[in-house]
């Protein structure tokens, strides 16, 4: 019975070999483009994995504070709360040109690192010295340049202040400087370190901490956090940067205020973000925000003062704080230009747009008191540490 199955079988395959014939090599080729993609798939893996390796390094968890900065110290607190290995650099954007090639790049990443960056990734041997710089491949061929060689560094002034903040430093300011090439690192060395999802390397620069410092004259903060590789989650890397961080690592200072016996917390940006106003209320009930602002001109019929610092204050502080459009004036404004309680007087004030163009706004305040020159009335520290 079976023998009788077999030859059928054989006699109808010979009898259809040409569509058996085309059928076997149908199923061949699908089978050697499922192998190939296979393969192809686990090669491009492959592939991307090592790329991802050779830009993160040791990094297993890194912090960004975007364009804000934080102290060094708050590198040395995450490592004591996670028990992991921690480095921060200032990471920036800028451009670099050859000395002697005069051959430039645009958009060139500017790693500011101290003497433990390379040490995090397991590369004890690299120190940058002050005076030169490591470039990587990418770049060192972009400026056809070779180690020895000079090249010039240039890229926008570092400013606590957001450069969407009234009154903020011009962001066509920049710096420049002069340093030596004294490596061409190649990916082993983290040449090609990057925190980007790209997978094009990006022309790298890895400059000593110590030579901005030196340029500038100044101690900088940092906005990258890298955290090793370990048991950690990122829920536990956020429990362990609310543990760690201060007031002082973001930028917030408590001081005394003499004139007045309170306590207040300024913020080297300036202006103190919503967010933050918000978990300090949360903390402390009783503080109430205060904002000190440039008026243009204060006029009253045909006096002017021009330039005149105005402080918007809450009845949390003093209870006899204007409401509404009434305003208090102090003496000296008041002689200055001759307005009494009960006059209307014009401020006009600059008001940033959603473009954050100033625009010149005023407005009609009645003048409610005229203080004196004493206490909360005569605190200087009102006015903000505008640049």
């Amino acid at each position: 019975m079976n023998q009788s199955i077999l030859k059928i079988a054989l006699k109808s395959i010979r009898h259809y070999r040409k569509q058996v014939l085309y059928q076997f090599l149908i199923v061949l080729l699908l089978c050697a483009v499922i192998t190939g993609s296979l393969m192809t798939g686990k090669s491009v893996r492959t592939s991307l994995k090592r790329t991802a390796l050779e830009k993160i390094g040791n990094t297993g968890i890194f912090i960004s504070s975007g364009l804000r900065y934080f102290d060094k110290n708050l590198v040395l607190k995450i490592q004591n709360q996670t028990g992991l290995e921690t480095t921060g650099f200032l990471e920036l954007k800028g451009s670099s040109q050859g000395l002697m090639s005069q051959r430039s790049v645009n958009n060139a990443s500017i790693y500011v690192v101290d003497n433990n960056f390379f040490g995090f990734h397991n590369i004890d041997s690299l120190v940058i010295n002050p005076g030169e710089v490591f470039v990587n491949r990418k770049l060192a061929s972009a400026l056809g340049i070779k180690e020895g060689d000079d090249i010039i560094i240039r890229f926008t002034n570092i400013s606590d202040i957001p450069a969407d903040a009234p009154f903020a430093p011009s962001k066509e300011k920049s710096s420049s400087i002069v340093l030596k090439a004294g490596r061409i690192t190649d990916t082993e060395a983290m040449g090609n370190f990057s925190l980007s999802i790209s997978q094009v390397p990006s022309a790298n620069i890895f400059m000593n901490l110590t030579d901005l410092e030196n340029l500038h004259d100044r101690k900088y903060k940092m906005n990258r956090l890298l955290i090793a590789e370990g048991n950690i989650s990122v829920d536990e890397v956020n429990s362990a940067l609310e543990k760690a961080i201060e007031p002082s690592d973001i930028g917030l200072r408590l001081r005394h205020v003499k004139s007045t016996g309170e306590s207040e917390i300024i913020s080297d940006r300036v202006f103190i973000d919503q967010i933050l106003l918000d978990r300090i209320k949360d903390k402390i009930p009783s503080a109430s925000p205060v904002i000190t602002y440039l008026a243009n001109r204060i006029e009253n019929e045909n006096s002017v003062n021009p330039y005149s610092f105005v402080s918007g204050l809450t009845s949390h502080i003093n209870t006899e704080s204007p409401s509404g459009k009434t305003i208090f004036i102090n003496k000296w404004l008041s002689d200055d230009i001759g307005a009494a309680e009960g006059d209307s007087i014009t401020m006009t004030w600059y008001s940033p747009d959603s473009l954050n163009n100033l625009i010149e706004k005023n407005g009609k305040f009645k003048v409610a008191k005229v203080t004196g020159t004493t206490g909360i009335w005569a605190d200087s520290m009102l006015m903000p540490d505008f640049p």
